[in-house]
């Protein structure tokens, strides 16, 4: 979770709006995100490669720039993490080829980091 909305969430845990927040973090953020990214943009750089692993790979890397501002500059390492997990969510969802395992892996992923941020 990124450091402006963790601090949000820790700040407001009696405030409806952060458990709005938290919503769209853990539940909203994934099936949209992963609609746009597995679905739409996997699926099309697949059809113009030919390879799945080139649209695995293309689409992570994407998905990393993508969060790059959410992420404090001294924590940018971070985005090795979230390249594995988004390499892992475009492996998931061609071995499958549904969207439900990749949707599951990143609420999972958020809701690992907001209950860390709300633990702290």
């Amino acid at each position: 979770v990124a450091h402006e909305t963790r601090r949000t969430i820790i700040d407001g845990r009696s405030n409806p709006w952060a458990w709005g927040l938290i919503f769209a973090v853990v539940i909203a953020g994934p099936i949209v995100e992963e609609v746009v990214y597995r679905v739409s943009l996997q699926s099309a750089v697949r059809k113009l490669t030919g390879g799945a692993w080139p649209a695995v790979i293309a689409t992570s890397a994407i998905f990393c720039l993508m969060h790059w501002s959410i992420i404090p500059d001294g924590s940018r390492h971070q985005l090795a993490a979230l390249f594995a997990l988004s390499v892992a969510m475009g492996a998931a969802f061609e071995r499958t080829r549904a969207i439900a395992a990749p949707i599951v892996m990143h609420a999972a992923f958020n809701l690992v980091n907001v209950a860390i941020a709300m633990a702290g």
